[in-house]
């Protein structure tokens, strides 16, 4: 007599899990470029360089911290429109000009000198511009077109 459990067995169907590697797969992949990078100087002032966090290149979608190296005027030679998450100052005094930059993030200045962003900028969404030292001085400055949604 043949058992009704081993004429009809069942395959396992292999798909729901290859569907869910797949997205996993996909959904890191989406995240794993966006940073919190921070400027460490070096023998060029171009944004393009090698002089960030881990002597590497920012990518589109990283957050920007000026902290690590004296105050420097900073060239924008990065694709116009490049999008930066914020952009946070330190205890040095900076100007970024160059290419227009899309801004998705706040900018925060933490120290008791101006800051000035002379590059357009594009911004796409609400942000907040914070002092942190709550005075009531000046200490950001946009000189150039501002545009947003």
């Amino acid at each position: 007599m043949c058992r009704r459990d081993v004429l009809f067995k069942k395959k396992p169907n292999p798909t729901p899990w290859a569907i869910c590697a797949v997205l996993g797969f996909l959904l890191a992949g989406l995240s794993a470029h966006a940073a919190s990078v921070s400027w460490l100087g070096g023998s060029t002032t171009n944004l393009a360089a090698a002089n960030w966090t881990g002597n590497t290149t920012t990518t589109s979608g990283d957050s920007w911290t000026f902290n690590n190296a004296p105050g420097q005027t900073l060239t924008n030679d990065l694709t116009a429109g490049f999008t930066v998450a914020g952009i946070t100052f330190g205890t040095s005094a900076y100007t970024l000009n160059g290419n227009a930059l899309t801004l998705t993030g706040g900018i925060t200045n933490n120290s008791t000198l101006t800051q000035t962003i002379s590059n357009n900028l594009t911004i796409n969404s609400s942000i907040v511009f914070t002092n942190s030292l709550n005075t009531r001085s000046p200490y950001i400055i946009l000189p150039a077109i501002v545009t947003g949604k």
